[in-house]
Protein backbone atom coordinates (compact mmCIF):
# COMPACT_ATOMS: atom_id res chain seq x y z
CA UNK A 1 0.00 0.00 0.00
CA UNK A 2 1.21 2.77 -1.01
CA UNK A 3 0.60 6.61 0.41
CA UNK A 4 0.99 9.47 -1.52
CA UNK A 5 0.57 13.08 -0.10
CA UNK A 6 -0.29 15.61 -2.51
CA UNK A 7 0.68 19.16 -1.74
CA UNK A 8 -2.21 22.45 -2.80
CA UNK A 9 -1.18 25.46 -3.06
CA UNK A 10 -3.08 28.08 -1.30
CA UNK A 11 -2.37 31.36 -3.15
CA UNK A 12 -1.93 34.01 -0.52
CA UNK A 13 -5.16 35.82 0.59
CA UNK A 14 -5.89 39.79 -1.31
CA UNK A 15 -5.41 42.82 0.37
CA UNK A 16 -8.68 43.97 1.81
CA UNK A 17 -8.11 47.03 -0.63
CA UNK A 18 -7.79 44.52 -3.60
CA UNK A 19 -10.84 42.74 -2.87
CA UNK A 20 -13.49 45.13 -2.38
CA UNK A 21 -12.28 46.35 -5.30
CA UNK A 22 -12.70 43.19 -7.30
CA UNK A 23 -16.11 42.55 -5.45
CA UNK A 24 -17.42 46.01 -6.73
CA UNK A 25 -15.54 45.53 -10.06
CA UNK A 26 -19.04 44.14 -11.96
CA UNK A 27 -20.91 47.06 -10.92
CA UNK A 28 -18.49 49.51 -11.50
CA UNK A 29 -18.69 48.06 -15.00
CA UNK A 30 -21.89 48.14 -15.19
CA UNK A 31 -22.02 51.69 -14.65
CA UNK A 32 -22.00 53.76 -17.47
CA UNK A 33 -18.93 55.89 -18.55
CA UNK A 34 -21.05 58.52 -19.42
CA UNK A 35 -22.16 58.75 -15.64
CA UNK A 36 -19.05 58.18 -14.06
CA UNK A 37 -17.37 60.95 -16.19
CA UNK A 38 -20.22 63.27 -15.56
CA UNK A 39 -19.40 62.24 -11.61
CA UNK A 40 -16.35 63.70 -11.61
CA UNK A 41 -15.48 67.69 -11.35
CA UNK A 42 -13.92 69.72 -13.87
CA UNK A 43 -10.35 69.94 -12.16
CA UNK A 44 -10.43 66.25 -11.33
CA UNK A 45 -11.47 65.45 -15.39
CA UNK A 46 -8.07 67.53 -16.08
CA UNK A 47 -5.90 65.78 -13.51
CA UNK A 48 -6.85 62.61 -15.23
CA UNK A 49 -7.10 63.59 -18.66
CA UNK A 50 -3.41 64.86 -18.61
CA UNK A 51 -2.31 61.86 -16.48
CA UNK A 52 -3.61 59.58 -18.51
CA UNK A 53 -2.54 61.31 -21.74
CA UNK A 54 1.07 61.95 -20.87
CA UNK A 55 1.90 58.14 -20.18
CA UNK A 56 -0.16 57.09 -23.41
CA UNK A 57 1.49 59.80 -25.53
CA UNK A 58 5.14 58.60 -24.08
CA UNK A 59 4.16 54.81 -24.77
CA UNK A 60 3.45 55.75 -28.14
CA UNK A 61 6.31 57.54 -28.76
CA UNK A 62 5.03 60.96 -29.25
CA UNK A 63 7.76 62.23 -26.76
CA UNK A 64 10.35 61.20 -24.69
CA UNK A 65 10.33 61.25 -20.83
CA UNK A 66 12.80 64.06 -20.89
CA UNK A 67 10.60 66.46 -23.02
CA UNK A 68 8.25 66.47 -20.12
CA UNK A 69 10.25 66.24 -16.60
CA UNK A 70 11.49 69.50 -14.95
CA UNK A 71 14.36 70.67 -17.03
CA UNK A 72 14.81 74.92 -15.78
CA UNK A 73 17.43 75.62 -18.51
CA UNK A 74 14.63 74.31 -21.24
CA UNK A 75 11.80 76.04 -19.65
CA UNK A 76 13.45 79.88 -18.81
CA UNK A 77 15.92 79.69 -22.13
CA UNK A 78 13.90 77.95 -24.74
CA UNK A 79 10.34 78.59 -23.09
CA UNK A 80 9.43 75.13 -22.70
CA UNK A 81 6.81 76.37 -20.36
CA UNK A 82 4.64 73.15 -20.53
CA UNK A 83 7.54 71.58 -18.20
CA UNK A 84 6.03 73.52 -15.22
CA UNK A 85 2.85 70.98 -15.36
CA UNK A 86 3.58 68.02 -16.96
CA UNK A 87 6.06 67.51 -14.09
CA UNK A 88 3.50 67.69 -11.76
CA UNK A 89 1.67 65.25 -13.72
CA UNK A 90 3.85 62.89 -15.50
CA UNK A 91 3.73 59.16 -13.73
CA UNK A 92 5.81 56.87 -16.38
CA UNK A 93 4.73 54.37 -18.58
CA UNK A 94 1.36 52.48 -18.15
CA UNK A 95 1.70 49.29 -15.71
CA UNK A 96 0.25 47.99 -13.21
CA UNK A 97 2.14 50.25 -10.70
CA UNK A 98 1.05 53.17 -12.58
CA UNK A 99 -2.71 52.38 -12.60
CA UNK A 100 -2.76 52.37 -8.69
CA UNK A 101 -0.69 55.79 -8.87
CA UNK A 102 -3.18 57.33 -11.00
CA UNK A 103 -5.90 56.39 -8.59
CA UNK A 104 -4.39 57.93 -5.88
CA UNK A 105 -3.83 61.51 -7.22
CA UNK A 106 -7.22 61.29 -9.20
CA UNK A 107 -8.43 60.46 -5.95
CA UNK A 108 -7.39 62.77 -3.59
CA UNK A 109 -7.68 65.38 -5.98
CA UNK A 110 -11.41 64.68 -5.76
CA UNK A 111 -11.66 64.71 -2.28
CA UNK A 112 -9.85 68.48 -2.58
CA UNK A 113 -12.70 69.07 -4.96
CA UNK A 114 -15.38 68.15 -3.14
CA UNK A 115 -13.99 70.04 -0.23
CA UNK A 116 -14.13 72.87 -2.30
CA UNK A 117 -17.58 72.67 -3.88
CA UNK A 118 -18.60 75.55 -5.83
CA UNK A 119 -15.23 77.03 -5.68
CA UNK A 120 -13.00 75.96 -8.28
CA UNK A 121 -11.27 79.21 -8.47
CA UNK A 122 -10.12 78.23 -4.83
CA UNK A 123 -9.16 74.70 -5.79
CA UNK A 124 -7.21 76.29 -8.85
CA UNK A 125 -4.97 78.60 -6.67
CA UNK A 126 -4.52 75.57 -4.36
CA UNK A 127 -3.13 73.65 -7.01
CA UNK A 128 -1.03 76.90 -8.42
CA UNK A 129 0.48 77.48 -5.13
CA UNK A 130 1.37 73.55 -4.58
CA UNK A 131 2.79 73.41 -7.79
CA UNK A 132 5.09 76.66 -7.11
CA UNK A 133 6.38 74.98 -4.06
CA UNK A 134 6.86 71.48 -5.39
CA UNK A 135 8.93 73.27 -7.74
CA UNK A 136 11.36 75.12 -5.39
CA UNK A 137 11.77 71.32 -4.23
CA UNK A 138 12.95 70.00 -7.52
CA UNK A 139 14.91 72.80 -7.63
CA UNK A 140 16.99 72.30 -4.36
CA UNK A 141 17.18 68.49 -4.34
CA UNK A 142 17.43 67.52 -8.65
CA UNK A 143 14.13 65.93 -8.79
CA UNK A 144 13.06 65.28 -12.47
CA UNK A 145 9.54 64.74 -11.41
CA UNK A 146 7.22 65.58 -8.52
CA UNK A 147 3.78 63.77 -9.34
CA UNK A 148 4.36 61.77 -6.29
CA UNK A 149 4.78 65.07 -4.36
CA UNK A 150 2.06 66.23 -5.42
CA UNK A 151 -0.15 63.39 -4.23
CA UNK A 152 1.31 63.39 -0.92
CA UNK A 153 0.83 67.28 -0.68
CA UNK A 154 -3.34 66.55 -1.88
CA UNK A 155 -3.31 64.05 0.99
CA UNK A 156 -1.81 66.21 3.84
CA UNK A 157 -3.73 69.23 3.46
CA UNK A 158 -7.11 66.90 3.10
CA UNK A 159 -5.62 65.02 6.36
CA UNK A 160 -5.18 68.02 8.45
CA UNK A 161 -8.42 69.60 7.61
CA UNK A 162 -9.99 66.07 7.98
CA UNK A 163 -8.12 64.61 11.20
CA UNK A 164 -10.88 63.03 12.62
CA UNK A 165 -11.96 60.56 9.40
CA UNK A 166 -10.77 56.94 9.33
CA UNK A 167 -8.65 55.51 6.40
CA UNK A 168 -7.59 52.16 5.61
CA UNK A 169 -4.34 50.83 4.40
CA UNK A 170 -4.77 46.88 3.51
CA UNK A 171 -6.16 45.75 6.70
CA UNK A 172 -5.33 48.00 9.26
CA UNK A 173 -7.43 51.65 9.86
CA UNK A 174 -6.00 54.95 10.73
CA UNK A 175 -6.70 58.02 11.45
CA UNK A 176 -6.47 60.91 8.72
CA UNK A 177 -3.98 62.44 11.04
CA UNK A 178 -1.69 60.23 11.27
CA UNK A 179 -1.93 58.41 7.57
CA UNK A 180 0.08 60.12 5.79
CA UNK A 181 3.01 59.31 7.97
CA UNK A 182 2.04 55.95 7.82
CA UNK A 183 1.99 55.77 3.87
CA UNK A 184 5.68 56.80 4.22
CA UNK A 185 6.66 54.61 6.30
CA UNK A 186 5.05 51.73 3.79
CA UNK A 187 6.89 53.32 0.65
CA UNK A 188 10.40 53.21 2.49
CA UNK A 189 9.69 49.42 3.52
CA UNK A 190 8.82 48.76 0.37
CA UNK A 191 12.01 50.03 -0.91
CA UNK A 192 11.19 53.28 -2.54
CA UNK A 193 12.24 56.98 -2.05
CA UNK A 194 10.51 58.94 0.23
CA UNK A 195 12.20 61.91 -0.53
CA UNK A 196 9.25 63.13 -2.60
CA UNK A 197 7.01 62.34 0.03
CA UNK A 198 8.83 64.74 2.54
CA UNK A 199 8.61 67.34 0.00
CA UNK A 200 5.10 66.95 -0.51
CA UNK A 201 4.75 67.04 3.15
CA UNK A 202 6.30 70.18 3.84
CA UNK A 203 4.80 71.84 0.70
CA UNK A 204 1.04 70.98 1.82
CA UNK A 205 1.99 71.57 5.43
CA UNK A 206 3.19 75.32 4.12
CA UNK A 207 -0.08 75.67 2.24
CA UNK A 208 -2.57 74.06 5.59
CA UNK A 209 -0.66 76.66 7.42
CA UNK A 210 -0.76 80.05 5.77
CA UNK A 211 -4.63 78.98 4.62
CA UNK A 212 -5.88 77.79 7.48
CA UNK A 213 -4.11 78.32 10.62
CA UNK A 214 -2.79 81.55 10.18
CA UNK A 215 -6.26 83.81 9.71
CA UNK A 216 -7.42 81.63 12.79
CA UNK A 217 -4.71 82.49 15.08
CA UNK A 218 -3.11 85.72 13.95
CA UNK A 219 -5.94 86.81 11.23
CA UNK A 220 -3.88 86.97 8.65
CA UNK A 221 -4.46 86.16 4.81
CA UNK A 222 -1.44 85.17 3.18
CA UNK A 223 -2.47 83.62 -0.10
CA UNK A 224 -6.21 84.28 -1.12
CA UNK A 225 -6.96 83.62 -4.40
CA UNK A 226 -6.57 86.66 -6.57
CA UNK A 227 -9.30 88.19 -8.64
CA UNK A 228 -8.23 87.43 -11.81
CA UNK A 229 -8.46 83.45 -10.98
CA UNK A 230 -11.51 84.37 -9.49
CA UNK A 231 -13.00 85.59 -13.07
CA UNK A 232 -10.93 83.08 -15.09
CA UNK A 233 -12.93 80.31 -12.39
CA UNK A 234 -16.27 82.03 -11.25
CA UNK A 235 -18.16 80.18 -8.42
CA UNK A 236 -20.72 77.95 -9.43
CA UNK A 237 -22.98 78.78 -6.69
CA UNK A 238 -23.00 81.01 -3.88
CA UNK A 239 -23.70 80.37 -0.44
CA UNK A 240 -22.89 81.47 3.19
CA UNK A 241 -20.27 78.54 4.12
CA UNK A 242 -16.85 79.08 5.52
CA UNK A 243 -13.58 79.05 3.03
CA UNK A 244 -12.52 75.67 4.58
CA UNK A 245 -16.19 74.67 5.82
CA UNK A 246 -16.14 70.40 5.72
CA UNK A 247 -18.01 68.95 3.01
CA UNK A 248 -20.49 67.50 4.98
CA UNK A 249 -22.16 70.97 5.78
CA UNK A 250 -22.00 71.73 2.03
CA UNK A 251 -25.06 70.59 -0.42
CA UNK A 252 -23.09 68.16 -2.39
CA UNK A 253 -20.58 66.91 0.11
CA UNK A 254 -19.24 63.56 -0.14
CA UNK A 255 -17.57 63.88 3.24
CA UNK A 256 -19.43 61.19 5.70
CA UNK A 257 -19.67 61.47 9.65
CA UNK A 258 -16.77 61.94 11.90
CA UNK A 259 -14.92 58.30 12.82
CA UNK A 260 -17.12 56.61 9.61
CA UNK A 261 -14.59 54.52 8.09
CA UNK A 262 -13.77 55.75 4.75
CA UNK A 263 -11.06 52.83 2.83
CA UNK A 264 -8.14 54.06 1.42
CA UNK A 265 -8.79 51.78 -1.76
CA UNK A 266 -5.15 51.78 -3.60
CA UNK A 267 -2.54 50.83 -0.97
CA UNK A 268 0.80 53.06 -1.30
CA UNK A 269 0.68 52.83 -5.35
CA UNK A 270 4.14 53.07 -5.68
CA UNK A 271 6.24 50.70 -8.14
CA UNK A 272 8.65 48.42 -6.31
CA UNK A 273 12.35 49.56 -6.99
CA UNK A 274 11.42 52.77 -7.76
Amino acid sequence: KVTVSVLYWRPPALPECVHAFLVSLPARMAQSFEAWWASLGAVTKFVLVTTVGLSIGMKLGLFAPPHVVVDFDATLFRLEVWRLVTALFFLGPPSFPWLFNVAMLVMYTQRQEEDHAGRTADLVWLFVLLGAALHVGAFLLALPVMSFALTMALLWVWCRRHEDAQLSLYMFQFKAATFPWVLLVFHLILGGSIVQDLVGIVCGHAYYFAADVLPKTHGTTLISTPGFVRRWFPNERMGAYTVHAPAAARPGGAMPAPGQPQRHQWGGGRALGN
